[in-house]
């Protein structure tokens, strides 16, 4: 749980990152459901290239799914990250781009019209809410 979810032009569902166990231990897993098969997999391929818990994502105009920010490690303890990362759907891979100018968790993310994205909120690595705003072009 405390993962992302995200539906793709496809029809077809990703679901990666979150939380598991009794320490909410971060993971790095994703899932994909193939809606004409009505079946879901965890092919090992398309895990994340790190852990990451109370990230946030988006599908962006190109179809990709960008994930920003969220934290690595146990509970309490997790350690915010920049990254930005995407997801291509037709080549089942992940890809690293410039990251934000602070690591967040439990920010919120969402696609601008002319294809950025806005980036708000959220917590740093220290832990401390933040009101500031970043508007990062893919």
């Amino acid at each position: 749980f405390i993962g992302n979810m995200e539906v793709l032009p496809s029809g077809n569902v990703l679901y990666c990152g979150g939380a598991n166990g009794g320490l909410l231990s971060s993971t790095n897993t994703a899932d994909y459901w193939d809606a004409s098969n009505n079946t879901w997999s965890s092919p090992g391929a398309i895990n994340l290239p790190s852990d990451v818990a109370l990230a946030a994502s988006t599908v962006l105009p190109d179809g990709t799914v960008a994930i920003t920010g969220g934290g690595s490690g146990v509970a309490a303890m997790f350690t915010a990250s920049n990254q930005v990362i995407r997801f291509s759907e037709s080549t089942f891979t992940w890809t690293a781009t410039t990251g934000l100018p602070v690591g967040l968790v439990s920010h919120s993310l969402t696609v601008l019209p002319d294809g950025c994205f806005l980036v708000v909120g959220g917590a740093d690595p220290a832990g401390v809410a933040q009101s500031n705003g970043y508007v990062w072009n893919p």
